[in-house]
C-alpha cells in the first residue's frame, strides 16, 4: 500500500494509476501474493515484526533496559548480530526518575523458533560492565 503522502501527492498530479502500476511492477507485488522469505522477529514483545531489522530493542516491558543505536552487521533466518549503545535505568529510587546508563555492546540473538530468534546475549565492550559488575548477559524470549 502506497503512503498517503505518496498518493496524495499522485492525486496532485494525475498518476495514481501510473504509480500504483509502477508500484507493483517494481516490487513484483500481485493480489495475495506474499514475500517467500522474511528476516525473524527478535524476542517476543521486545523486538520488532518479522521482516525488519530493528534501529530498538527492548529487554524489558518497562524500557528500563534497551538498545538503542543499531548496526546490524549480520541478520539471517539463523542468527542476528549488531553493534548498539545499551541504555540501563538503575531505577533508583524509581525506575520513573532513575539515572539511566549507556555502554557499548555487541548482541547477538539466535535460536530461531517460528520465525523467532528466541535467545540473546549481550556482550560489553571496552571494559564495561552492567550495573551488577557482570560484562556479559543472556536473554531466552519465550
Amino acid at each position: 500500500m502506497l503512503s498517503r503522502r505518496v498518493r496524495l501527492a499522485a492525486r496532485r498530479l494525475g498518476l495514481t494509476g501510473a504509480l500504483l502500476g509502477v508500484a507493483l511492477a517494481t516490487t513484483g507485488a500481485s493480489c495475495g501474493s506474499q514475500p517467500t522469505s522474511k528476516l525473524p522477529q527478535i524476542g517476543g514483545w521486545y523486538g520488532t515484526s518479522q521482516g525488519v531489522k530493528p534501529t530498538r530493542v527492548l529487554f524489558s516491558v518497562d524500557s528500563s533496559e534497551n538498545a538503542s543505536s543499531v548496526r546490524w552487521f549480520q541478520y539471517d533466518q539463523r542468527q542476528a548480530a549488531a553493534y548498539a549503545i545499551i541504555n540501563l535505568n538503575d531505577c533508583t529510587p524509581f525506575c520513573y526518575n532513575g539515572h539511566v546508563h549507556h555502554r557499548p555492546v555487541r548482541l547477538h540473538f539466535f535460536h530461531n523458533q517460528d520465525g523467532r530468534l528466541t535467545v540473546g546475549e549481550v556482550f560489553y565492550l571496552n571494559g564495561t560492565k552492567d550495573l551488577f559488575g557482570s560484562s556479559y548477559e543472556r536473554w531466552n524470549f519465550r
